[in-house]
Formats: C-alpha cells, structure tokens, sequence
C-alpha cells in the first residue's frame, strides 16, 4: 500500500506519477531538487518485522549501490523516512520487454535475442558475483533502450524485507501463477539464489524464442503441458535452455554464466555471435529499435 500521491515531497524528491502499487509499497516516478529523473521504491516494513527489516535494509541497499553495469539501472540513493524505506534507482528511457513482445506479437529474431541474452546475462552475472540475485525476473523488468539495449530493473529488492527463505514464499507475495517463478520459491519456505535467477532468465529467453511464456511449473510437474520450442531453434539453445528450466534447481548449470557459456554467450568472450546466431549484429540492433516502437 503507498503512502504519497504525486506533487508530494518524499526527502528531497517530489513524486511525478505512481508506477505501482503492491502491499510492501509503491513505486513512483519523481524528480530530485536537480530535476534528475528516478525511479523510487517504497518498503514499509510491518510492526513486527520493522527493526529486523531497517536493518537488512541498510545493509542490501548498500550492496545495490555498489552495482555499476551497463545493463543495470543504477541505484542511486537508499534512505529511511517515517519508518518507511526508500530506493532511489536510475530512470530508464525506452521500452518494458512485455511491451515490446505485445508490440512485436511474436516471436523474436534469433540475433536480437543473442544481443539481448548477452548483455542482459552479463549483467545477472555481475550482480550474483556481488552477492546480489535479482529474485524478480520478469518482462516488466527488463527496459529495451532506444538503442536497442537491455537494462534490468526491479532487482535485489525481495531480501530487503523478507530472509532468503521467507513465510510462503510466492503466495505471500501474490506472484505464485507467474510463469516465470520457479517451484522452490513457490512453496512454504522461498529459496532465493543464482539458479532460482537462471530459470526465471531462462523463461523469459524463452518467451523471446517462441512468443509465448513457458507453462506453469506446476502444469509441467503434473504433465498438463510441457516446452515447446520453436522448430527453428538451434539444438545447442534448445538443450541448453531445457536445462536452465529444469524443475529441480540441482539439474539446472550451478549459474547464469555457465548457461552463458554452455550456448556460446559467455560474458567475457569476444564479442561474436555463436554458431547458431549468424546475422549480422548491427541488423539485430535495428530490429530492436524498429520492434520497440512498432515500426
């Protein structure tokens, strides 16, 4: 539930529109005193979790600050005001991927996936290797840039008032039917780390590849459905995404950097496509643009 409406003053922001709204708090778009543009999340923490939660707030928020990559938005400020916690992130221009796949309605092009898939995993590897795991992997997270590039959002706020294996998991959270949550953070005790981050990567990568999100975990336990994967995919991608969405996390690479370099992209390798992404990058990097403004 958010506590200040637009045109308030929130320490030395002013709110310029509401984002969202969850029960943890909203998030807003404002401006500080020197009219930079940031995205502010707001924690409340509830009575009976307020000291324990100020506290890991002090101390995940500091780590969130150290981050610095090009595909991530830099978190810019963290402070407490009225009990209530506050993240000040980089304002990203451009386009949520669920925006660009609804524009695109289909699937996109292999190159622009392996640009994305690149930069994007880079990115998850850089954070997990600062002890950081995004936990809130989903389209609505992952801003296209005008020039084609990927950036994540939304990342490393979930410890910040829960412990790494909180009450519930999911449903506490209201996120349990989403696609792209894995089944250990389903259950009664959420297990949060880089595997749990690599299948949520792995569910939007294959949102990307075949225009559809992957069934439900549950729906795939139960055999109601199963991945299916474009006929155009290459083996080399399609095995190693069939075992980044592994239901059990130990069947899955021990991290997104592995998947990485399992399918060719691993993030300090040079910068050339692997077998199966054989088009030119530049031509990938204009269909980005043309796809997120539904040219």
């Amino acid at each position: 539930m958010r506590l200040f409406e637009v045109s308030q003053d929130v320490g030395s922001y002013r709110i310029a529109a509401v984002l969202a709204e969850r029960a943890s708090g909203g998030t807003y778009l404002a401006d500080a005193a020197d009219g930079t543009r940031v995205v502010l999340q707001e924690i409340v923490p509830t009575a009976s979790q307020h000291q324990r939660a100020l506290e890991r707030f002090a101390q995940e928020a500091a780590a969130l600050r150290r981050l610095v990559h090009p595909g991530l938005a830099r978190v810019l400020e963290s402070f407490t005001l009225r009990k209530t916690c506050f993240v000040a992130r980089e304002y990203l221009p451009g386009h949520p991927l669920d925006a660009v796949l609804a524009a695109a309605g289909k699937a996109l092009p292999l190159p622009l996936v392996f640009d994305w898939s690149r930069v994007a995993g880079a990115a998850l590897v850089h954070a997990h290797g600062r002890g950081v795991f995004h936990q809130d992997i989903h389209p609505a997270h992952l801003i296209v840039a005008p020039d084609g590039t990927p950036r994540w959002t939304g990342y490393g706020m979930r410890h910040l008032l829960a412990p790494p294996s909180g009450f519930m998991g999911a449903f506490a959270r209201g996120d349990h039917q989403s696609p792209y949550v894995p089944m250990e953070q389903n259950g009664v005790a959420a297990i949060f780390g880089a595997r749990s981050d690599l299948y949520s990567f792995a569910a939007l990568l294959y949102h990307v590849l075949s225009g559809a999100a992957p069934p439900h975990p549950d729906a795939r336990l139960f055999g109601r459905e199963e991945l299916r994967f474009p006929e155009d995919c290459p083996p080399q991608l399609r095995a190693a995404l069939s075992r980044a969405l592994s239901l059990e996390p130990h069947e899955r690479h021990e991290s997104v950097a592995a998947f990485l370099t399992d399918v060719g992209m691993a993030p300090h390798a040079p910068e050339q496509p692997p077998s199966f992404a054989s088009e030119a990058t530049a031509g990938s990097r204009a269909g980005a643009n043309t796809l997120e403004t539904g040219r």
